[in-house]
């Protein structure tokens, strides 16, 4: 969970880019980077605490890669990536810039197979997680929350609901009126019949 997600705040897009940060963050280090034994001390982790740097738990990575990593989690919503297309821009300079076939040729360090494999699969897991967010961005207009009402406020016991083929009324015993009655209750009108009204027993 994202710090927003934790303390209830509005949520975006960008707490799906958090999500992917964590996934990455532990894909390099074979570590989450926040920890605890319990959920509330987790919950604390994620609110206060920095993670461990990715360099001091796997050496040979490249520190360009540490900070787009650093920027998917970072806490403060304004400093993290602001939408899918900005890390994506930045995982492509990365590649680009590490590619044996796209860099010029100057004397530099040379990536060992094992990294590139890394590296290829960090950027196609990025690559599939963006192109999601991107698709998911574009199809909803953000999280609604339903709000739940009441459909009967009548003081007393009311039980053994029964819905309309329609869905358009439903039926319940009650006793507000001092008998175990049945009533029918249109929903969208809100008015409510006792079908039982005259019987006494």
């Amino acid at each position: 969970m994202s710090p927003e997600q934790v303390s209830g705040e509005n949520i975006d897009h960008r707490t799906d880019i958090w999500s992917l940060g964590v996934v990455l963050y532990e894909m390099l280090t074979g570590k989450l980077p926040f920890k605890g034994d319990y959920e509330q001390a987790v919950i604390y982790s994620i609110l206060n605490e920095k993670p461990e740097r990715v360099s001091e738990l796997r050496s040979g990575l490249f520190e360009e890669l540490e900070r787009i990593v650093y920027k998917t989690i970072v806490k403060n919503l304004d400093k993290r990536y602001q939408n899918a297309e900005e890390l994506l821009s930045d995982l492509g300079v990365l590649i680009k810039a590490h590619h044996p076939r796209q860099r010029e040729k100057k004397p530099t360090m040379a990536i060992s197979k094992p990294l590139q494999g890394i590296l290829a699969v960090v950027f196609l897991l990025a690559l599939l997680s963006i192109s999601y967010l991107l698709t998911r961005s574009r199809d909803s207009k953000g999280f609604q929350i339903k709000r739940t009402s009441p459909l009967t406020t009548a003081p007393g016991l009311e039980q053994d609901p029964a819905w309309s083929p329609d869905g358009t009324r439903i039926a319940y015993a009650s006793n507000e009126s001092g008998n175990m009655d049945i009533w029918v209750r249109q929903i969208v009108a809100g008015q409510r019949i006792n079908l039982t009204e005259d019987y006494k027993g």
